[in-house]
């Protein structure tokens, strides 16, 4: 077992979440092919046709893993199958539970990198999650320059350079999700995404 399986409980039975509730689940996207097959069969013919565009089986997988794992969970909360799930989008492609589920309240997040999925779950309130895979950055200095607010900038600057990449990650992810539960994702102009956090 990992310091980080030690940190994460098993769900109870019943999921009741409050409004002051912030529930935050993870899920591996590295599943044995019959799992992937189980999850594909839960998703929209939307979900499929945006699965079978991606170029690399690898994308694909994650893709299916992390949306029927979505799925599972938001039917646990609902008690529904996951598969009468239904969803609508923001002008920026933010989803949302479809309207009529609107008594729910339920509000949720996504994010995925490498072979590991988050998400995050509340009532009455947006929220926003981002995790980031942890990679050397030849460039990561000249992002902070473009994303970063001044302070953030010269923060990072004088880190220690072992802590370096870990700083730059947790600012950056702090923002991702940040920007995710403003709904605005992608289309946050490099302006509004410096101000943030």
């Amino acid at each position: 077992m990992t310091d980080l399986d030690r940190r994460w409980h098993l769900s109870p039975p019943d999921l009741t979440l409050s409004r002051d509730d912030v529930h935050v689940w993870y899920a591996s996207l590295g599943q044995p092919v019959e799992r992937v097959r189980q999850l594909a069969q839960i998703l929209s013919y939307d979900e499929m046709m945006k699965a079978e565009r991606f170029r690399f089986e690898r994308d694909r997988r994650r893709f299916i893993v992390s949306r029927g794992v979505l799925r599972t969970i938001l039917g646990r909360y609902l008690g529904i199958e996951p598969d009468k799930v239904r969803f609508r989008y923001s002008p920026h492609r933010k989803p949302y539970l479809a309207d009529r589920f609107d008594s729910y309240r339920l509000r949720f997040n996504l994010a995925h990198s490498h072979e590991l999925a988050l998400y995050a779950f509340t009532r009455d309130r947006e929220i926003g999650v981002d995790l980031e895979y942890i990679s050397p950055m030849p460039d990561m200095e000249q992002i902070a320059a473009r994303f970063f607010l001044a302070r953030e900038t010269v923060a990072l600057r004088t880190t220690p350079e072992n802590q370096k990449l870990e700083a730059f990650f947790s600012c950056w992810t702090r923002k991702e999700a940040y920007i995710k539960a403003s709904g605005e994702g992608l289309a946050c102009s490099i302006a509004e995404c410096r101000r943030v956090i």
